[in-house]
């Protein structure tokens, strides 16, 4: 899976973009539902970043298995050839090393997002002095 997808999909589920998108009427409810977003998205964010340390761990724990594998098949590889050589050939690292991937994007997505929502409170003050002093 590509990051356009990726990013496509957590957009389509999660419409930031019209979240943070107002105008003369809309301010007032955005401004409302802001920290309501903040919270959302936050708990999202903790989720995500919580399914990536697993499967960091679990990444972590099939690496080792393959290395004690291969160190008692074969007692002359060295750990630098396992590490660089075999280890990243392993199906089962090369699908997880996937996940992490894509995890990753996701958290990103969300930490992005959080800090767009709280750049949004700013915004709407900007717009709303500019409105009021006519600019």
């Amino acid at each position: 899976m590509d990051i356009e997808k990726i990013i496509a999909d957590l957009k389509q589920t999660w419409p930031i973009l019209d979240i943070l998108t107002f105008d003369d009427l809309t301010i007032q409810d955005k401004l409302q539902k802001n920290s309501f977003h903040i919270i959302n998205f936050g708990e999202q964010y903790l989720k995500e970043k919580n399914r990536l340390n697993k499967l960091n761990q679990l990444r972590e724990k099939v690496a080792g298995e393959c290395y004690h594998k291969y160190k008692t098949d074969n007692l002359e590889l060295t750990k630098y050839e396992i590490e660089k050589y075999y280890l990243p050939k392993e199906p089962d690292i090369i699908k997880i090393d996937n996940e992490i991937y894509k995890q990753k994007i996701i958290v990103e997505f969300f930490e992005i997002a959080i800090d767009a929502l709280k750049k949004q409170q700013w915004n709407i003050k900007l717009f709303m002095e500019d409105r009021k002093f006519g600019a």
